[in-house]
């Protein structure tokens, strides 16, 4: 699995659900996460200074298959931000259109 990539994954609390989130990070990467950024391996790829939302600062090492993902609408979206990475057994697979 790469970064970037839309995947769908098993919902954590309902294995019924699906949902489709983009793979922010993959196992040996770190993850620094704050109110106004998000860096992964000490390079900032996400700045949040404009996005009016309410995180708690972490710092997150992915250890062997944990992934981070993200949803499209960052503001709103419940991803890995609010429970933490998820297991490879939740990926379904990938999305190839939408």
């Amino acid at each position: 699995y790469r970064r970037q990539r839309q995947m769908c994954i098993r919902d954590r609390y309902n294995n019924q659900k699906i949902e489709i989130k983009r793979i922010i990070g993959i196992p040996e990467d770190r993850l620094l996460i704050n109110q106004s950024s998000l860096v992964r391996n000490e390079i900032e790829i996400i700045n949040t200074s404009n996005i009016q939302h309410e995180i708690q600062n972490k710092d997150i090492i992915l250890r062997n298959e944990e992934f981070f993902v993200l949803g499209e609408n960052y503001s709103k979206s419940v991803d890995s931000r609010n429970y933490g990475p998820i297991k490879k057994n939740q990926i379904i697979g990938k999305v190839l259109g939408r």
